[in-house]
């Protein structure tokens, strides 16, 4: 067992807690004893944090867990085909294609190629 920031500061959480656990215990069942609780590890922080305050890293939401309307598609299709495909997203009336990546990757199996595109609800 090694005695690391995060296992010491939650070792001091679970006794925060009130939770009853071996002395001896791993730093894997501690750390996954916390996250059942509730609890994460903020590296950033150096502390154990409560699930409900981690803060959103996701650009589909904002801070208040709202739907920004941004959308990824990938857009899977022969070669000859994916200029059109795009081009649909783009002539969509509700939505702004904001990125196309600039290029298109092979598909792993068979004919056909992949590109991604990020586009945002308009309104």
């Amino acid at each position: 067992m090694r005695r690391t920031e995060k296992f010491n500061k939650g070792w001091e959480m679970a006794f925060e807690l009130g939770l009853s656990l071996p002395k001896k215990i791993d730093n894997n069942l501690l750390y996954m004893t916390l996250e059942q609780k509730g609890y994460w590890w903020s590296g950033k922080n150096r502390r154990w944090e409560k699930e409900s305050e981690k803060p959103s890293t996701s650009i589909f939401a904002d801070k208040a867990g709202n739907p920004t309307g941004i959308a990824h598609f990938r857009v899977m299709c022969h070669p000859e085909d994916t200029a059109f495909f795009v081009q649909a997203l783009e002539n969509c009336p509700d939505l702004t294609v904001t990125d196309v990546s600039a290029e298109s990757y092979p598909n792993r199996n068979g004919a056909g190629e992949r590109t991604y595109v990020t586009v945002v609800r308009k309104g």
